[in-house]
Order: structure tokens, then sequence, then C-alpha cells
């Protein structure tokens, strides 16, 4: 049995061999089985595996390594053989072959440390093989003993276990050995041997699990060292328990250890098959090292040489150029030192130009000056750093000076005066020689800028001077002058035509200035003196549409003041009537339009903005003040009719006939026959029909036609004014419906006691007034839309349906009326009249008092409704009279019949007055003809149309055929 001793020598056999040679014999008879290791081998970074006719391992070994000594073999180009000086393989080009001699070195102990321990397996199979024997023996003589309580009492230990599949089964070193023995009791010793028993080494690495072969196999892993070393139990024999056998152990270990050789075998195989390239490349290398040296050896020798000829020819004639050089520099020494006296005495001709006030000699004189500092470079001489500093000052201050000799002139351009406007000419030339034109815009600009800012200054002062003077007030006109808040406070206490005066007289002045620059720019123009633009610019400049000149910048200041006293006064001008903002819209949209004209491409937008938002402003205020009026006016309506004054008259002419722009506006605030002239009509005409209105009806009308001419003449404001219009309309529709239909009137300021069929009357003509009039308002208000807004005047088109459903149920409440007299007030007279009994007595109460309440009715609305109203009106109440009146006597006959027969049934004595349908033929004959008489009275009343009633006479005959007293 194995110790664990010899686990250590099996071990440390492989150690051992590498201190020792190979002495064994190749076998070239298992050479052409030997294949090379799989692509994922150690060596297949330096071999390719597709090469054909390898040799053993063990022939590469016997060819290489057989010498008893443990030196390697030292190599050289004698050495070699002639087989290994073929051409380097490309895979081979970036190998580092400096150390394979070492590796080979190593290769050739490990062959010894191969043979070594095969040599040792050998002895421990035999060692083994005797154990078996023995035990055998020994296990006969106990069997017939112990064989019965051995098989009840005991459990054979577990053999080893098999590899999990699908690795392929752990080879028989028994069989293999027997396939590679003459006798029965050899076994496996060498290679040659394995290879035989096993064949080629590609089939002999089939037979090694695949756990080797992964990258990331570990023995120190807990289960691979169990799986692969750890022994199994063994079946226990009689008296030793079951323990583990060593012998088992070791056979795994020794089983491992042949797995190893095999990869050992072919890896000295793949090494022995690439190492003439090796060699043969490394003589290449030293061959090659040899002919760079040379290589550079030639190169220094050509060196000396050419240091040689160059100092025999050329140094002595390198003196030729130098000299050259040298009297080229001292020309270029006197050139500059006559330039520097050039310009010291340019400087002091300078200095007396300047202080005699000669400023376009000087400055001609200091653009020659520093042409030539320029061009002879002089101003590197720090000789004349003071004189090039001084040069700098004089022509600062001329071109100051000029440029302001020059902008004066500018002030005092004539346009009559030739002579001294061409003065201006010589000057401006020098400036644009010079490149000062720069400087002369800036400065103009500022001229003007400064200019526009004193006219605004000194005009609003002097007007809010007379301000305070026409007001007596002595202590803030000395300081309205000099201070802005006094002037802000003197702007905001002007009145309005103070005020419309005063910017008038500020259009004047700073558009006389705008004009003056605008014919400067034209004549320096036409001359060839174009100034430039500003550097930076305002915010037209920013906007990229706009060159920023002195004039351009100019304008945009000029807007800007206009537009910031108009700020100033925004609350003043809200309360504003039609025809005042309207004359300030005008003068400053003229001042405006001809401020843009002088400054081409400038677009006063501040000033434009700030006039629409005041208009804007005039709009919303007018509107409330509006709204609050009508409000007012038809709480306070008594809804009694008025005269048309034939101003107003006028206005709905001009309305219907679409000329909605009025020359004249309705005076704000008029109330009853203010500011009217013309003849007084009673009745409003539109298009030949005459309504009868109201009070209300008449401010609302006014209310529209100011809101058209606000439209008209602020067409930016048009979208805002249909809104307006709308909500007016609205309003005087809802209100009109509360105080009217809803009564409202009876607890308003008007305080009426009733409402009637007058007012109802009225109503409907100031409905039909305003129905009439909404065409022409929508179109007066299409002209000022553009066509993408024309969808705003869908409103109108609501309103007019609003309109006409109010109408309507002003109608149906007539028919109200007379229903609510019939029922309440006449139904019960039908109990007190008898047709039998009253014949050739009187008339029905109840029909007499229908004919009489009809006619009332007929005779307020025949003077208030036109003939097609008064015909809908009383058309609606003959229809339910057709069918009330018979349904009336029905109900009346039909109660009276139940009470009597209620009556009879308990007895009682006394009864209230009760009608029963006529009984007799004289009886009927007069219910008949009183219906016929009140039908035709009703017929017969003025422009009531003969509709009548077409069904009443009928209903009073089956009515008298129907159920009656018995």
């Amino acid at each position: 049995m194995a110790t664990p001793e010899g686990r250590e020598g099996g071990k440390g056999g492989r150690n051992d061999a590498l201190n020792n040679g190979i002495s064994n014999d190749p076998d070239e008879e298992g050479a052409d089985h030997v294949a090379f290791i799989p692509d994922h081998n150690l060596l297949s970074v330096i071999h390719d595996p597709s090469m054909e006719s390898p040799s053993s391992a063990y022939s590469y070994m016997a060819s290489y390594f057989s010498s008893a000594s443990p030196q390697p073999a030292s190599f050289d180009e004698n050495t070699i053989m002639s087989s290994q000086r073929e051409t380097l393989p490309p895979y081979l080009l970036g190998l580092d072959v400096s150390s394979v001699e070492g590796y080979v070195n190593g290769c050739r102990k490990l062959a010894g440390d191969f043979v070594r321990r095969e040599e040792r397996r050998r002895r421990l199979r035999l060692q083994r093989q005797e154990g078996s024997n023995k035990e055998g023996g020994e296990g006969e003589g106990v069997e017939g003993g112990e064989g019965q309580g051995q098989g009840q009492g005991e459990q054979k230990a577990p053999g080893p276990p098999p590899l999990p599949p699908p690795y392929p089964p752990t080879p028989d070193l028994n069989r293999a050995s027997s396939l590679g023995s003459t006798g029965s009791g050899a076994s496996i010793q060498t290679p040659e041997a394995m290879v035989k028993a096993f064949g080629d080494i590609g089939k002999a690495l089939a037979i090694i699990p695949e756990p080797f072969f992964d990258p990331e196999f570990n023995l120190a892993d807990e289960d691979v060292f169990e799986m692969f070393l750890v022994a199994t139990q063994q079946n226990g024999e009689e008296g030793d328990g079951g323990g583990w056998r060593v012998e088992q152990m070791m056979e795994q270990q020794e089983l491992l250890t042949g797995y190893l050789d095999l990869v050992e075998v072919g890896l000295l195989k793949q090494i022995k098959a690439r190492s003439g390239d090796f060699f043969r490349e490394t003589t290449r290398f030293q061959a090659l090292k040899e002919l760079v040296g040379n290589g550079c050896a030639e190169v220094a020798g050509m060196r000396k040489q050419l240091a040689d000829i160059r100092t025999r020819v050329v140094d002595d004639v390198m003196g030729v150029p130098t000299k050259h050089r040298k009297r080229k520099n001292l020309i270029m020494v006197v050139e500059k030192v006559d330039a520097a006296r050039a310009v010291v005495k340019g400087v002091g001709k300078v200095r007396g130009m300047v202080e005699g006030g000669s400023y376009e000699e000087a400055l001609v004189e200091l653009g020659c000056l520093k042409g030539m500092i320029e061009k002879s470079e002089v101003n590197k001489l720090d000789c004349l750093g003071s004189t090039l500093k001084n040069l700098a000052e004089y022509e600062k201050l001329s071109a100051s000076r000029l440029c302001q000799d020059f902008v004066d002139g500018c002030g005092c351009y004539d346009r009559g005066n030739v002579e001294v406007n061409f003065r201006l000419l010589p000057k401006g030339r020098v400036l644009k020689e010079t490149g000062n034109l720069k400087s002369v815009t800036e400065l103009y600009a500022l001229h003007l800028q400064e200019t526009i800012k004193l006219t605004v200054k000194t005009t609003v002062a002097e007007c809010a001077v007379d301000v305070n003077g026409s007001t007596g007030d002595s202590n803030t006109t000395a300081s309205a002058s000099t201070t802005k808040s006094s002037i802000t406070s003197g702007v905001t206490a002007m009145s309005f035509p103070q005020f419309l005066s005063c910017l008038e007289m500020l259009f004047e002045q700073i558009l006389g200035v705008l004009s003056l620059s605008s014919n400067v720019y034209a004549f320096l123009s036409t001359n060839g003196i174009d100034l430039p633009e500003l550097e930076g610019g305002g915010a037209e400049a920013r906007g990229g549409k706009t060159s920023v000149t002195a004039l351009t910048s100019a304008s945009e200041l000029a807007h800007r003041s206009i537009s910031e006293l108009l700020r100033i006064r925004k609350d003043a001008h809200s309360l504003l009537n039609l025809v005042e903002i309207k004359q300030l819209w005008d003068a400053c949209l003229a001042f405006t339009l001809e401020l843009e004209t002088h400054a081409h491409g400038v677009r006063a937008w501040g000033l434009r903005s700030t006039l629409l938002a005041q208009a804007k402003g005039f709009v919303e205020r007018s509107h409330e003040k509006h709204m609050s009026n009508l409000v007012a006016t038809l709480d306070s309506e008594k809804w009694g009719q008025c005269n048309v004054s034939g101003i107003r008259q006028g206005y709905l002419d001009n309305l219907c006939s679409g000329k909605a722009v009025l020359s004249k506006t309705v005076a704000q605030g008029a109330g009853r026959g203010e500011g009217e002239e013309g003849n007084i009509v009673n009745e409003a005409n539109i298009e030949g029909v005459r309504f009868k209105v109201v009070w209300s009806c008449l401010l609302l009308v006014e209310m529209l036609m100011s809101n058209l001419a606000a439209a008209a003449h602020f067409q930016s404001l048009a979208s805002d004014v249909v809104g307006k219009v709308c909500e007016l309309l609205r309003l005087f529709n809802s209100r009109t419906t509360q105080l009217v239909l809803g009564a409202g009137a009876i607890h308003s300021a008007a305080k009426l006691k009733s409402i009637n069929a007058k007012h109802l009357a009225l109503v409907s003509q100031c409905l039909g007034l305003v129905s009439s009039l909404l065409p022409h308002i929508r179109a007066a208000l299409m002209a000022q839309l553009p066509r993408k807004q024309h969808a705003l005047l869908g409103d109108l088109d609501k309103i007019k349906q609003d309109f006409n459903e109010h109408a309507e149920k002003i109608l149906a409440k007539f028919v109200n009326i007379v229903a609510t007299i019939v029922e309440t007030s006449l139904a019960p007279t039908i109990m007190t009249f008898s047709f039998d009994e009253e014949v050739g007595k009187g008339t029905s109460p109840f029909l007499d008092g229908i004919v009489k309440n009809v006619s009332k009715l007929h005779a307020v609305l025949l003077g208030l409704l036109p003939q097609e109203q008064l015909q809908d009106v009383f058309s609606r109440v003959f229809n339910y009279l057709d069918t009330k009146i018979p349904e009336l006597f029905r109900v009346a006959n039909d109660w009276s019949l139940d009470y009597k027969a209620k009556a009879k049934a308990k007895g009682k004595g006394g009864q209230p007055p009760l009608f029963f349908y006529p009984k007799t033929d004289e009886g009927k004959d007069k219910m008949v003809k009183e219906v016929g008489v009140l039908m035709k009275e009703l017929v017969e009343l003025e422009m009531v149309g003969g509709g009548g009633f077409p069904g009443l006479e009928t209903r009073i005959k089956e009515v008298i055929g129907g159920r009656s007293e018995p």
C-alpha cells in the first residue's frame, strides 16, 4: 500500500527531473501519430497549427537533447542546419527571439522530468499489484466463516466516484498497459508506448476531461479539488471499519499526471517544429545589424569629407555677402536718420500751424508725416518717442477742432446761400482724407441730439410758464423752467388745447432741425462726402433694418421725447372726447410721417405704440362710460315715446347709406334736446320704416355711432370696437328684458306702477329699430376689419337672433294680457247671465267685456305699432279667443251641472248663480247672435285685417248641442 510519503515522492519527481537529461532512445514508429495541441494551447501565438509533417516530441528530444551534459548547446551561424536558413514566416516577424535559448533549456529539463516520472509510475503500479494479490489470498480464508455476518451487518464502502458527464470516461491504464506491452506484467513506461496505446495525440487529448481546458480552471476551487484529487471511500474489509484507501487517491493523482504528460509531449513537439525559424531569424538579425553599422560608419566618413571641403573652398568666399549686408545696413541707418530729421522738422511745422489755427493744413501735414513714418518705420526708434507723442496730440487737437468747425458749419447751412455752404467742402475733404469722418458723425449726432433736447425743454417750459401765469401761480413759474418735476407738473396741468398747441410748436421746430440735417446730408453726399454710420446704433439698428446715422439717431430721440410727453398725459387723454382724441391722433401721426420722410428707414414705433395705447385707453374709458350711462338711463326710463331730432335722424341716414364716419361727432353726454338742431320728428325713419322710440334707445344708437366712428379713425382698434358694440347691444337687450318683461321697472328708479301694453309696444319698436340697424353696423365694422378678423362679426348675428326672440316674447305678452283679462276678470260673469231668461232684454257681460278690452288694447297699439305688427298681435289674440270662448262656456256649463247634481243629492236648498246652455230656440239664437256680434266688432277694428275667427261660430253651435240641464 502506498504511503503519504509516496505521494510526496510522486509530486517531487517532476521537480527532480529538471536537473537531469534524457537517456531514452527515440521511437520513430509513433512519430506519425503525434498531432499538434489545439488552438487553445500555450504556444498558439508563436506557431502555425496548419503546418504538416510533424515529428514526435521524443524524436525532437533525441535530436537536440540526447547529450548527457546538462549544459545547453550554443547556437551560431556554423551550428544551424541548412534547413533552418529559410525565410522567416510572416507570423514570426514580431517575435522576440532573445529568450529562445533559455526556453529550450527549460524544455530539456522538462523532458528529463517526464522520463523519471514514467519510471516512478511503473514501480508504483507493480507495488499495487503485489499488494492486491496478498489481500486476495487472506480474504479467501476468512470468507467461509465471516461471509454471512458480513453480508448481514456490514455495507461496502463506495468506490471512486465516476467523472460526471459529459466528460469522457477515465482511461483504463491496465488495459492500456496490455495494449502497449510484450508481457502480462508490463505497463506504459515511455511516451512512445502511450502513443501506441491511445493513437495520435489528438485522440489522446480527447480522453482528457473538458474542465482542464476551461480558461477559468482552478484546483484551488473546492468542488474541482474534491472531484479530481480527493480519494473516495472503498468497500471496507472485516476489521478495518470501512476507512479511506490511499491507493485509490494515488491512482487518481497518477491518472491526472498522465493527462499532464500528454500535454507536455505536444508542447515539446511544437517547439521542435518551429525552432528552426527562431534560429534562422536570429542569424539574419545579426547580419542586418552588421549592415546598419557599416552604413553608419560610411555616413560619418562622408560628413568628415564635407567639413574638409567647406574649410578649403567655401569659408573664404563667405566674406563677400557679409560685407554686402553691412553696407546695406549702413544705408538703412542713413535713411532712418534722414527720416527722423524730417519728422522732427515736420513736428515743428505742425506746431506753428496749430498755433495759427490752420487746422486743415496741419491735418494735411500730419497725414504726410504719418505716411513717411510708416514707410521708414522710425516709430521704432526710442529717441523719437516724445516727438511721436507730441505728433499724436497735435493730430488729435487738430482733428477735434476741425470737426467742431465742420459741425458748426453744418448747423449754419442755408440752401439759398451757396457761398456759405461751399465753405464746408474743403474741411470735409480734409477730414475724409485723414479718416476723421467717423468722429464728425459722432459729433454731429451729439449736436443734433442736444439741439432737440434743448428745443423740447425750452418749448415745454415756456408753455408751462404760460399755464402757470394764466392761473396766477407766480411761485411755480420760476421753477417750472429749471426742474424736470415742474415741467412734468406743468404738462399735466395744461388743458388739451394748450397741450395740443405746445405739441404743434414742438413738431414745427423739431421737423425744422431734421429737415436742415437732411439737406446737409444730401449736400455732402452730392459733393462726394458721405458721413459714415454710427457704431452700436439704436433700437432700429439692433433690429438690423436701419443704418444708424446722426440724422436717424436724432429722429429716434425726437419721437421718444414726444412719446414721453404723451405718456405724462395718459390719464388726461383718456377723458377726452372723440373729436379731441382724433385731433391729437392726426397731429401726432402727421408728425410721425414727416419725421420718417426726413430720416429714411426710421420707423417711429415708439410714438406709434404710444398713440395706439392712448387711443385704446380712450376706447376703454368711453366704453365704461357708455355702459354705466346706458344702465342708468334704462333704470330711470319711463318707457314713454320721445321725439327724434334732425341731427340724430341724419346719423341714422348716414349709417343706412354706408356713411358711418360722421363729420361731426355727437356731443358727449347730451341730454334730451341738448345740442340738437334741425327738424324734430316723433318717429325714427329707417329706410322708410318708422319706429317710435324711447330715450334710452336713442342713447344706445348714439353710443353705437361713436364706436363706429372710433373704429373708422383708429383702424388698429377695430377688433376691440367690435367687442364693445356687442357688449352694448347685449346690455340693452338683457336689461330691457328685466325691466319690462320681468317688471323690473316697477322697482327701478323709474318707479312705474305697472307694465302695460304701451310699454311693451314701445319696447317692441325699439327692438325693431336696433334690429334694422344691425346689418348696417355689421357692414360698417367689416369695412374696417382685415379679412382674417371678419369672423368676429358672427357675434352680431347671434345678437340679432336674441333681439328677434325678445320681440317674439313681447308679442306673446300681448296675448297673455288678453288671456289674463278673459280668464280672470270676465270668465266669472258667465254665471250671471242666462241666454234663455234674457231673451230680448240684455247682452252677455262676458262677451261684451271681451269686445271692450280687446278694443282698448287695439286703441293703445294702433298708435304705437306698425300695421304688420298690429295684425300679427291681433291674429294671435283672435286665435286665442276662437278656442277659449267655447271652452269657457263648456267649463261653466259642466261645473253648474255637477254642482246642481251634488246639491240635489245632499238636499241643500240655496245655490249660487249657475250657467246652463240655452234650451229654447230663442236662447240658442241669442247666444249665436251675440257671438257673431263679437266677431264682427273685433274684425272691423282698424288695421286688424280680415283673418277673423274662422271656427268660433261653429264651435259655439257644437257647444249648444252638447250636455245641458235636464
